[in-house]
């Protein structure tokens, strides 16, 4: 297969990640009681699985002059937190893929080889698109491992939640958002998240399928993680939303012990640039999965040798 690579760094053609705006249906309350913020935060008697990712766009490229091309690196992983500590799981996943419509196996030399992923879609935003689908494939299947392996172990995905095609329901599993592109709640209701001290969550809501074009609806709730008070933060310093696929009626105690777990993991400014909201957990993880990511200059070498051979 011949292919070239575009010159400029792929951080400046890739789309920005983040959550997927929502399509202007309007969540309602779910839990019973005032509309006001909540406090009682209570421990999760099992083990906490919690997952996360990490991707790059190692290169962009054009498949015989005419079919664009991705080539896309991401690892997946875990930290487990049960009684006697916190610890990386064992079980990791590296992977990395060639999305094109002509794409095709890639070997480009030790611990470099790109698995075809064949893909239509005629942008490069399509591509991207099917490349971090399988990274979150490759999430949600990890969390269903792990879990099946822990009895009563809670997993917890950082980012929103992700249902796939054919997945049906299994056990309760938490979505950690820590970027707001749009308020899943009314004017009205979103006044209470201004109210939100820390170690507070908002009552708990429905969020519709058609709010983020999701198989079925899921809930969902605000909470305000510490901060230090006299720092000169943003009101929305510290606010997070979880969401969750359980039942109504689990939903509420699973939110008290998602208040009680990302309080006390909540990481600070000087240690992360994204404190309180990336858990001290989740910090070390994607570190870990960078490193197994290897170097980008290297990788880029590899990838641009092959071309010119």
């Amino acid at each position: 297969m011949r292919f070239k690579v575009e010159a400029w760094d792929p951080d400046y053609r890739a789309a920005p990640v983040g959550e997927e705006r929502p399509a202007g249906a309007v969540a309602e309350p779910a839990e019973s009681g005032a509309w006001a913020p909540r406090g009682q935060a209570r421990p999760h008697p099992g083990p906490w699985i919690l997952i996360d990712g990490v991707e790059r766009v190692d290169a962009f490229v054009w498949v015989d002059g005419r079919h664009p091309g991705v080539l896309f690196s991401f690892a997946v992983g875990a930290v487990v937190l049960e009684a006697g500590g916190l610890a990386f799981a064992s079980e990791a996943v590296l992977r990395r893929v060639f999305v094109s419509p002509a794409a095709a196996d890639l070997a480009l030399g030790p611990s470099l080889d790109y698995r075809a992923l064949p893909h239509p879609g005629p942008g490069r935003e399509d591509l991207l698109a099917a490349a971090r689908e399988a990274r979150r494939q490759a999430e949600w299947a990890l969390g269903a491992r792990l879990a099946a392996e822990r009895p009563g172990a809670l997993v917890v995905h950082d980012g929103p939640l992700f249902f796939p095609k054919g997945g049906g329901p299994g056990a309760p599993r938490l979505g950690y958002v820590k970027s707001f592109y749009q308020s899943y709640l009314d004017p009205e209701r979103a006044a209470i998240l201004e109210r939100l001290a820390p170690g507070q969550r908002t009552p708990v809501f429905r969020v519709p399928a058609a709010a983020r074009r999701t198989p079925r609806d899921f809930l969902s709730w605000y909470l305000r993680l510490p901060i230090a008070p006299s720092a000169p933060f943003a009101a929305a310093s510290g606010l997070v939303r979880v969401e969750t696929d359980a039942e109504l009626a689990a939903a509420p105690r699973l939110a008290d012990q998602s208040l009680d777990l990302f309080s006390r993991l909540a990481s600070e400014p000087y240690r992360d640039p994204r404190a309180p909201a990336n858990l001290i957990p989740i910090g070390g993880l994607e570190r870990e999965l960078r490193r197994r990511l290897g170097q980008r200059e290297l990788v880029r070498r590899r990838i641009l040798a092959y071309a010119a051979g």
